[in-house]
């Protein structure tokens, strides 16, 4: 009897433990589609976080599937929830998050996140680190680009992993995007529009990964045929 109860609460204490650990850090899931448009307040993962991890990590060397430095892979939400140990609504527990934090990921030369960046991957854990996805309302301001208020945050989200000033001029074929003077030479010459656009004629930009989304495209080329302007 003694080895029958020794056996049922040892079952039940494992069940308890396992329950616990499932709860304790994100499961894998689908995109959900909230069937709104998007919110402002909410962290999208597809639209706001994978970009991010995409440009700053999941590339080789570091956390892409090839390399998976030290087993951590941030290519998709499976991974990065999984491998980075990203436990929902605790960034201060979640590994990923530390090590971006404290430890300044990604590493020299590579440009390290900005503060907006580490921001949007708090909240997205503060949020829960769900799997969100919106639908758009359908919109895309072309009329009201500017350097400062778009361009700067695309470059700065997409490429300056790899086109930053710390990484210029080793990597990224020689093209700096850093600052506003070297931005308009390759906007002026067409390479910057005819990458992300993936033109038959440029190398796809940002490379070897997703396109980007269609109205950041259209922002770029609003921006370029208005004089590529420094405002």
């Amino acid at each position: 009897m003694k080895k029958k109860l020794f056996l049922f609460f040892s079952l039940a204490a494992i069940a308890v433990l396992l329950f616990s650990c499932t709860h304790d850090v994100a499961l894998p899931e689908d995109p959900v589609d909230t069937g709104e448009p998007c919110d402002s307040t909410i962290v999208y993962f597809a639209n706001d976080v994978l970009p991010i991890f995409e440009a700053h990590c999941a590339f080789s060397g570091c956390h892409d599937a090839q390399t998976s430095e030290e087993g951590v892979q941030l290519d998709t939400y499976v991974n990065i929830v999984t491998t980075g140990e990203v436990k929902p609504f605790k960034p201060g527990s979640s590994e990923v998050y530390e090590q971006i934090v404290e430890n300044e990921m990604p590493p020299s030369p590579y440009e390290p996140l900005t503060a907006d960046q580490k921001s949007i991957i708090e909240k997205w854990i503060l949020q829960g680190a769900k799997n969100l996805t919106c639908t758009s309302s359908g919109t895309c301001d072309t009329t009201n680009v500017t350097y400062s208020g778009n361009i700067t945050a695309i470059l700065s989200n997409s490429c300056l992993s790899c086109h930053g000033a710390s990484v210029y001029p080793d990597a990224g074929g020689g093209v700096n995007l850093s600052n506003y003077d070297a931005v308009k030479v390759v906007a002026s010459d067409g390479r910057l529009y005819g990458s992300v656009n993936h033109d038959p004629d440029f190398i796809a930009m940002p490379l070897g990964l997703s396109q980007l989304p269609n109205c950041q495209i259209k922002q770029i080329k609003a921006w370029i045929d208005a004089g590529a302007p420094n405002n």
